[in-house]
């Protein structure tokens, strides 16, 4: 039985080689690319076709891969098309190019990136009763980054992932490969996370090092954040990262950037290997207006392209992948016919499937109620204002003891010599829920978005629960040596109510308040006897061959993470996923024996 004291030692080998592998995927890619450019045996396809009787010459290398500055003539065919080129759709398309062989279109309706340009798609809710009343008409601001790396372009760049018991939640749902044991790995792919990281095989490894995503905490602290981590830890609130453990912890900020330069999605995962990635196209400012769906086998073939003024219709052979986001992938799926029956039938949309698609929107609201200034002067020179630390904590713990309810923020807000700071509030759980629908058959008309914040009563009382934990905070030891002085907010509605009494700060959240993150959830992952699910735990759209969605549509809810995480966590999954359901690029082989016939689905356009 020696074979068995060896065990653990074999198992530590193949960790450090599964490490090893994620480490060194470029070499990995860099291999293939020499092996393919000296092995012309074996050609792929540009479209089904019949066996040719001759012959024929090798193709032409094709056009390098492009960020928009370069000149690229497309092809009229690709074997996957990526609609979207934000946070998962840059993932998407550079871990599909790793395979030579496949030839991926990244479709953009943003720019490239330009000095000056507006990077957000400046979406607007509609107006709320309840919340955003300090916005123009009650209407709240929806983050939706415009360009190459979407929300990467415009998010506070802070990487959260979020509990491990959500995710859990999400395989009790009938999801069972998105527990959080499965998706660790996948955390630890994208992460270059070089604090703290652990050497010792014998535990498990929580973070990641040497990925494409640069996380970093800050250099430059104030002295007053950690007064604040201090007073955290007064009040039983442990100092520990917040990516493994969440409850009733505070840690400073973790956020994607490298010598405080923003990292988007595509700098982190295409532009470094554009050189290498000879069959990745990428089409910017190019809107895709609806998915093409043969009608008679419900399977999708294509996109019709607006480009330039003109459209064009782009055939995929393999798949169509979905990654314009929470807003524009449900809008894009019901101008194609996939939806609420009742809904594309009173637009004159032909039904391809009747799917709940936007009927759900999860969005996280927050406000920063509290502001505060200090007995210190500063120096003329100081940092500007900037999130620095969060607090996980629970104010029911009798109800839910393993999970935090409400997330605060520590904002520092230096100005000329004063020290200011104010504190934020999210509340994690809230009852609230949103929907989108079609405003118009245009492609062009954005849809309407209600995000109903705050519309069941519960949620106001629950974060007038938080805000009075900030108070403790405050009235801690720590706080009580800077002499601190309430700076009330310029918020009119609310100027003839005492500040301080609960119904100043009622009114205070529903006037400041706006949304944390991008939505999510208006296409979400699950089994489709549930009835409420748009995409399989494959993320395939139900009905629809060779349709996936892969962003932040398909989420179901994750409490206390933000956004960004998850959806890197997301697209690194789907990849393995798509990549897995094409053989990892070996159907070619496999195919050499079998006659080549014409897919009816490939055969016309609807």
């Amino acid at each position: 039985m020696h074979w068995l004291g060896s065990t653990p030692f074999l198992i530590v080998a193949a960790v450090v080689g599964v490490a090893q592998s994620f480490l060194w995927w470029p070499l990995y890619i860099k291999k293939h690319q020499w092996l393919h450019s000296n092995n012309n045996n074996i050609l792929l396809p540009t479209a089904p076709s019949f066996p040719p009787e001759s012959p024929k010459p090798p193709p032409p290398p094709a056009p390098p891969s492009s960020l928009p500055d370069a000149v690229v003539s497309y092809r009229t065919v690709y074997d996957f098309v990526v609609v979207g080129g934000g946070t998962a759709g840059s993932v998407i398309a550079a871990r599909l190019a790793e395979l030579q062989q496949w030839n991926i279109l990244l479709v953009e309706a943003g720019d490239g990136p330009k000095d000056g340009q507006d990077v957000s798609w400046n979406v607007r809710a509609e107006p709320q009763m309840h919340a955003c009343h300090g916005a123009r008409d009650h209407r709240c601001e929806i983050p939706a980054g415009k360009g190459l790396g979407g929300n990467t372009l415009i998010n506070n760049m802070l990487y959260v992932r979020g509990s491990g018991e959500d995710y859990d939640t999400w395989a009790r749902q009938g999801n069972t490969e998105w527990s959080y044991r499965n998706l660790l790995p996948y955390f630890l792919k994208l992460e270059n996370y070089r604090y703290n990281v652990s050497t010792d095989f014998t535990v498990r490894q929580q973070r990641g090092k040497g990925g494409p995503v640069p996380i970093f905490r800050l250099d430059d602290k104030s002295s007053l954040v950690q007064t604040f981590v201090a007073a955290c830890n007064r009040f039983g609130l442990r100092t520990t990262d917040y990516n493994t453990e969440t409850n009733q912890t505070v840690d400073y900020v973790q956020v994607t950037n490298r010598r405080g330069r923003r990292i988007t999605a595509t700098d982190a995962y295409i532009r470094p290997y554009k050189q290498l990635f000879t069959n990745l196209h990428i089409m910017t400012s190019a809107r895709v207006t609806k998915v093409l769906i043969n009608s008679r086998t419900k399977q999708a073939v294509g996109v019709k392209v607006l480009v330039k003024g003109q459209e064009r219709k782009i055939r995929a052979t393999k798949e169509v992948i979905l990654s314009a986001g929470p807003i524009f992938t449900p809008q894009l799926l019901l101008l194609s016919g996939v939806g609420p029956k009742e809904q594309l039938d009173g637009l004159g949309i032909p039904v391809r499937e009747d799917l709940p698609v936007g009927k759900n929107m999860n969005l996280r609201f927050v406000s920063f109620p509290i502001h505060l200034a200090t007995n210190r002067t500063l120096p003329s020179a100081v940092s500007p204002k900037k999130l620095e630390a969060i607090a996980f904590l629970n104010t029911a713990p009798q109800t839910n003891p393993t999970e935090p309810s409400h997330e605060i923020l520590f904002q520092y807000e230096p100005k000329d010599t004063r020290e200011y700071f104010s504190l934020g509030l999210i509340h994690l759980k809230p009852a609230s829920k949103g929907f989108l629908k079609l405003s118009t058959t245009n492609p062009s008309d954005n849809p309407l978005v209600y995000t109903n914040f705050l519309s069941d009563p519960n949620d106001i009382e629950d974060i007038l629960r938080g805000i009075k934990e900030c108070l403790k905070l405050l009235h801690s030891e720590e706080f009580a040596k800077l002499g601190l002085r309430t700076r009330k907010l310029q918020a009119p509605p609310c100027d003839q109510l005492r500040y301080g009494t609960d119904d100043y700060w009622r009114c205070v959240v529903r006037h400041v308040g706006h949304a944390a993150d991008q939505p999510y959830g208006t296409c979400p992952m699950g089994r489709r006897e549930n009835g409420q699910s748009v995409v399989s735990p494959e993320l395939k759209v139900h009905g629809i061959e060779n349709l996936r969605i892969v962003d932040a549509s398909v989420m179901l809810p994750v409490s206390n993470g933000h956004t960004q995480a998850t959806v890197y966590m997301i697209a690194e999954k789907a990849s393995d996923m798509i990549k897995n359901a094409w053989d990892w690029g070996n159907e070619l082989e496999h195919s050499l024996d079998l006659p080549l016939r014409l897919s009816p689905a490939a055969a016309a356009f609807d």
